[in-house]
């Protein structure tokens, strides 16, 4: 029973200092087991305990162990780490409303009933309220998108400005603008005679 009990001991010395050190102390020697003691016992195998990694915190030897619930701000409290930014969809002009409201469009036709399609530069075209333009395509005169049904005014080949509008063919295009072309980001308009 003494012998037992002294493997006891070295094996909790052990774990202490294992823990402390990172080393064991060999085992004293003990007083030899006579053969008829040896028979009697059975044949048990030495494990040696090893602290659960799961509830010790991983230090190097030159590390100091940090609770890591003390180490965390209080509520209120300043951290040193940056601000997280909430992500934000891409807002292209074709996704998100100008700066009045509205889905982008390309023409009157685009939009509600109440609306107009309107652009300018910074923007780009988008329905908003408003009344709609009454020119008719490659008919009447413009000073802007605004006085055309289809919200579209473009250069005609007297040097002036005509309402202009979607085409699938010449033959759906007026003498002021007679030839039905793509234009990029329009689709297929009436435009002027090219010289």
């Amino acid at each position: 029973m003494g012998v037992f009990r002294n493997r006891i001991n070295v094996m909790l010395m052990c774990l202490c200092l294992g823990l402390l050190w990172g080393g064991c102390p060999t085992a004293p020697q003990t007083e030899e087991k006579t053969t008829s003691e040896k028979k009697n016992e059975e044949p048990t195998t030495q494990t040696e305990q090893v602290p659960d990694a799961s509830t010790q915190p991983e230090t190097t030897e030159n590390e100091p162990v940090v609770d890591k619930a003390s180490a965390e701000p209080a509520q209120g409290e300043a951290t040193n780490e940056p601000t997280k930014e909430p992500v934000i969809p891409d807002q292209t002009p074709t996704e998100t409303a100008g700066q009045e409201g509205g889905k982008a469009c390309t023409f009157n036709e685009d939009c509600a009933s109440e609306e107009r399609c309107e652009c300018d530069e910074k923007t780009g075209c988008f329905c908003r309220v408003g009344t709609r333009g009454t020119g008719k395509n490659g008919v009447d005169s413009c000073k802007t998108s605004n006085d055309c049904e289809t919200a579209l005014c473009m250069e005609d080949s007297e040097g002036g400005y005509t309402c202009s509008g979607p085409c699938q063919t010449d033959a759906d295009c007026e003498s002021k603008l007679p030839t039905c072309t793509t234009i990029a980001f329009l689709g297929r308009v009436c435009i002027r005679k090219q010289p």
